[in-house]
C-alpha cells in the first residue's frame, strides 16, 4: 500500500500484538478481551475496555482520549498526530 507507519494505526488486544505493532513503529489502540486484560501493553498509544458506543463509553486505562467516550475517527487521527 506504500503507506508510512506514521500514517497508519493498529487495532490490537494482546501483548504479542502490541509488540510487533510497536516494533513496526505503528501507533497502536489496545482493546481488552477476558484472556488479555492483564497483558503488559506499554508503548501503546491508548488501551480501552472497548471501543464504546455513543452512548455506552469506553473506560481508558492508559493513555489521553481527550474526552471522548467512543473511538471514532477523530480520536484516531488525534493519536496518530500525537
Amino acid at each position: 500500500m506504500n503507506l508510512k507507519a506514521s500514517d497508519c494505526v493498529a487495532f490490537e488486544d494482546s501483548y504479542n500484538g502490541v509488540r510487533s505493532a510497536v516494533q513496526a513503529d505503528l501507533k497502536t489502540v489496545i482493546t481488552l478481551n477476558d484472556y488479555t486484560q492483564d497483558h503488559d501493553f506499554a508503548g501503546a498509544a491508548i488501551v480501552l475496555t472497548d471501543m464504546g458506543e455513543p452512548d455506552a463509553p469506553f473506560r481508558v486505562l492508559a493513555g489521553d482520549a481527550g474526552g471522548g467516550t467512543f473511538l471514532d475517527l477523530a480520536l484516531i487521527e488525534r493519536l496518530i498526530a500525537d
